[in-house]
């Protein structure tokens, strides 16, 4: 069958410039409707830059393209028909697409490593709690996408979830390690 992908067109940024700027300009959103408040020092403010640009290239990356008109529905449709909206068996594949699954944990490292330092709570469990929660809200985003357009261009799939936490749970020991040889290397200065 030849699909001819015609006029349609969809929404689509996370892994390029376009991703960075629109974490910019949520970021002076939520900066004059709300940090600004909190009076938040520049170290946070910085770190929430990142993590703004960082989540919307997450969110960007695995939302999208997100259709917006009929005939990129119509297209998507056809392309993915017989293809699943979801996968709840744990490793399914995952030898299949085992590159995926390595891109997913490098994915949300960067995660593990910058929620924990702005919430200023670096402990394991919230860690793996903050991960699983962005995870789950992505790849429920991904089935509801999938369900609402009958296109399974996203996908849930329970390996995904295992990954990002994965992933966040590196970066949680990566900045742990940094932390204390940060201040192993404060108490050696210090004391010589």
């Amino acid at each position: 069958m030849d699909l001819d992908y015609g006029e349609g067109m969809s929404i689509l940024f996370g892994n390029d410039l376009s991703g960075i700027i629109l974490g910019i300009i949520l970021f002076f959103i939520g900066y004059i409707f709300y940090f600004r408040k909190k009076k938040y020092s520049n170290y946070k403010l910085c770190l929430l830059l990142v993590l703004f640009i960082y989540m919307t290239m997450v969110i960007g990356v695995t939302l999208t393209p997100f259709p917006i008109n009929s005939s990129e529905i119509k297209f998507m449709q056809e392309f993915y028909k017989g293809f699943d909206y979801y996968n709840l068996v744990l490793f399914k594949n995952v030898l299949y697409l085992f590159d995926q699954f390595i891109l997913n944990i490098i994915l949300f490292i960067p995660f593990g490593i910058l929620y924990p330092l702005y919430k200023e709570k670096i402990n394991f469990k919230f860690t793996l709690l903050s991960s699983f929660i962005f995870t789950l809200i992505i790849e429920t985003l991904q089935f509801a996408f999938s369900t609402i357009f009958q296109a399974p261009a996203w996908f849930f799939d329970i390996n995904d979830i295992v990954a990002n936490v994965l992933g966040g749970i590196i970066g949680f020991i990566i900045i742990k390690i940094i932390i204390k040889a940060i201040a192993l290397f404060s108490y050696k200065r210090k004391n010589n």
